[in-house]
């Protein structure tokens, strides 16, 4: 309804851009320049290390590691790169950093507003209502991101809120924030890079959900996005969030198992993983895969299960999932999701359909100094969004 974004179509500037992963930490420079497109003048993809099945109080530090590697190659390495590609150096404006899980906490909450007199709704009252609630509920989260998905006044909607006179009004908003404790440790690792630059955050899936429903002209879908070791799930109604959930599954569960399963390494079990996709394996080794992959496929079938439940107070969910991402592994999980008998047959209408959010889906948005090869749905979603907030 209210995103609270304010969009500045004529910007001029250089930024940063790192999303953080649950398994990686992406990073791109970008040009803005009035009335053209975005170019994206660098990016570079930096994995953790030493993941394996590593605690949650060993991930922030993995995470920060990976973050300072990422913001020291982006000072030295990207800079040159646009030397060499001959770029207009203009200084660095702005670092925008998106988090994913496990980074962000993204929820559906209410608010309510009641006075002896009664009042004008506005849409500076609904983001003082929520911001008050968000201060006062979550002391120890920084409120990223607040986006109003309902206003009730005498216990009825209002499609048209502003402007009504009230007495008493319910507000539900969509909200994204992040431990302070993470946001200031990640602020401190950046800015050892880039000292005196401003720093701002956001959250993947509200930015992922900000393009694709302009991009894919969609109102009412499921917004899946697959991660190293999670995937989250937006329901998106009437163009708004409407509900949240977060499955502790992601793309490289499956690769992680061969590695473990065959005693490989990573990039090893990947190619393992893509010749048995491409059915180049011989027998044996199809064998142990298709007993990995049933595997992966059931448990993955009870978790999407319990995630779409969490979607909404209704049963009955929009048709269309959008998967954002187009990799080998987000295609096998679309796949489970077809085949995933149980949702299908009773949260929908009709039996899901699953489209992937390519990078031909935005390129016409977008100009690339580099090889797209280098780029991917996510890196191409964010630039865009950094331009739009």
């Amino acid at each position: 309804m209210f995103d609270f974004l304010h969009p500045q179509k004529h910007k001029d500037e250089l930024v940063a851009i790192f999303a953080i992963e649950s398994g990686k930490v992406l990073s791109m420079i970008v040009d803005y320049s009035p009335n053209q497109n975005p170019k994206i003048c660098h990016a570079s993809r930096h994995a953790m290390e030493n993941l394996g099945s590593v605690a949650p109080e060993r991930l922030e530090p993995i995470m920060l590691t990976s973050l300072r590697r990422a913001s020291e190659h982006l000072v030295k390495d990207g800079f040159l790169e646009m030397e060499q590609r001959k770029i207009s150096h203009k200084k660095l404006s702005k670092i925008y950093v998106f988090l994913g899980s496990p980074w962000h906490v993204s929820k559906i909450d209410s608010s309510n507003e009641k006075r002896d007199k009664t009042f004008f709704i506005t849409e500076k009252l609904l983001e003082e209502v929520v911001s008050k609630n968000f201060t006062e509920d979550h002391p120890d989260l920084m409120n990223i991101e607040k986006s109003v998905t309902e206003v009730k006044a005498n216990g009825y909607a209002l499609k048209d809120p502003i402007g009504k006179k009230v007495l008493e009004v319910d507000v539900s908003f969509f909200s994204g924030s992040a431990q302070k404790k993470v946001v200031s440790k990640i602020e401190e690792t950046i800015l050892l890079s880039f000292p005196h630059t401003e720093v701002v955050f956001y959250t993947i899936p509200s930015s992922l959900y900000f393009v694709a429903k302009k991009i894919l002209d969609k109102k009412d879908f499921i917004l899946f996005i697959p991660e190293h070791e999670v995937s989250d799930i937006l329901l998106i109604r009437n163009g708004r969030i409407e509900g949240t959930a977060t499955v502790p599954y992601g793309k490289h569960r499956v690769v992680g198992t061969i590695a473990s399963e065959m005693n490989l390494d990573i990039p090893h079990s990947f190619s393992i993983f893509r010749l048995w996709q491409e059915k180049k394996l011989e027998k044996e080794p199809t064998d142990k895969i298709n007993a990995i992959i049933e595997k992966a496929r059931i448990e993955w079938n009870q978790l999407l299960s319990e995630g779409l439940w969490k979607l909404g107070s209704t049963v009955v969910l929009p048709r269309n999932i959008v998967v954002a991402d187009n990799g080998i592994e987000s295609k096998l999980m679309g796949e489970w999701i077809l085949g995933e008998t149980y949702s299908n047959a009773t949260l929908t209408l009709d039996n899901f359909e699953v489209a992937f959010f390519t990078f031909d889906d935005i390129s016409k948005n977008l100009d690339s100094l580099i090889p797209t090869s280098r780029l991917n749905p996510l890196l191409g979603c964010l630039a865009l969004f950094a331009h739009s907030v």
